[in-house]
């Protein structure tokens, strides 16, 4: 279960990117899913997924011109994403605090990685009634 909400989370932020700008979806984006699949595990309550979600926006970083000039980093930027997102659920489970408009706040994801270029709706589009990190 676990596994399938992190490859959702991550699904949903991507497929909600719909400008290309240069990031490494699997670094910039995976680590949300990271940051689910990990809270699940750790049975983080619904205040402490969004606070884990919200460290792990902290973290989000990755870009693709690691790719255009062939360097190792970008191995490097999958697994960064992995291990943010478990120390943000860690963190979450402390009672760390990150931010709580994560997404679609005036400096959300959307708006600092992808202005112009996102669909808010394919971040709920066919989902159960309560998505966490809404």
């Amino acid at each position: 279960m676990a596994i399938a909400l992190g490859l959702d989370v991550s699904c949903r932020v991507a497929l909600a990117s719909t400008l290309d700008r240069g990031w490494h979806r699997t670094a910039a984006m995976g680590v949300f899913g990271a940051a689910a699949a990990s809270g699940k595990l750790l049975g983080l309550n619904e205040a402490q997924m969004v606070n884990a979600l919200g460290i792990a926006f902290s973290q989000s970083a990755g870009n693709r011109q690691c790719i255009l000039d062939g360097a190792l980093t970008k191995r490097l930027q999958a697994g960064q994403a992995a291990s943010s997102g478990v120390l943000a659920a860690l963190l979450a489970r402390e009672d760390f605090t990150g931010a709580h408009n994560i997404f679609l706040g005036r400096f959300g994801f959307f708006q600092l990685y992808q202005p112009d270029g996102y669909d808010a709706a394919k971040l709920t589009e066919d989902s159960g009634p309560r998505i966490p990190w809404r």
